[in-house]
């Protein structure tokens, strides 16, 4: 897998214990809307969510976006073509994997297109994002309904901002592609 990027933040992601059974269950829980928190905590930005206060409203503030510049240059950097190489050559593992998940998707070839579906039906956010206070952990939240109603890794993939989720959607168009999906 290190032909996949020369980012060092990943080669070194990359060397992680159990990395196939933690991406078949990371692909299995973003398939099902969940954000797989843990197995992607190296990528975890630093600093506060930013907001602003204007008009007497709260609103994300745009800044913010940047703590997760280095994440997207670190996708933007993965080689699709070679990415779907090393995952059809891993098959076999992610497949007894995620069988041993117990889920219904029980292959890489039905897990990765969910996984992918998911994240590129994510809106991408415009204009002033109003939020509300939150309840019990969650500091904040999405004031429209839309927004808020979406699933957990969705509302994680447009708190990285319309740059950012630009360039994550663009690289699994091109996975998926790679991948002989022709999503």
């Amino acid at each position: 897998a290190g032909a996949l990027s020369p980012d060092p933040m990943l080669q070194s992601w990359l060397k992680q214990e159990s990395l196939i059974p933690r991406l078949a269950a990371a692909m299995n829980m973003m398939a099902n809307g969940r954000f797989p928190r843990d197995i992607f905590a190296a990528f975890a930005p630093r600093g506060k969510f930013k907001i602003l206060r204007k008009n007497g409203g709260t609103f994300i503030d745009p800044a913010g976006f940047a703590r997760y510049d280095a994440f997207a240059t670190m996708v933007g950097k993965v080689d699709a073509v070679a990415a779907a190489k090393v995952l059809e050559e891993l098959r076999p593992l992610f497949d007894a994997a995620l069988r041993n998940l117990g889920e219904r998707r029980l292959t890489l070839r039905e897990a990765f297109p969910a996984a992918a579906d998911e994240l590129l039906q994510t809106p991408v956010l415009e204009g002033d994002i109003a939020l509300i206070q939150g309840k019990k952990g969650i500091t904040w939240m999405f004031a429209e309904e839309r927004l808020e109603s979406r699933s957990l890794v969705q509302k994680q993939l447009m708190r990285m901002g319309p740059k950012n989720q630009a360039v994550v959607q663009a690289k699994l168009r091109a996975l998926t592609l790679a991948l002989g999906d022709g999503r």
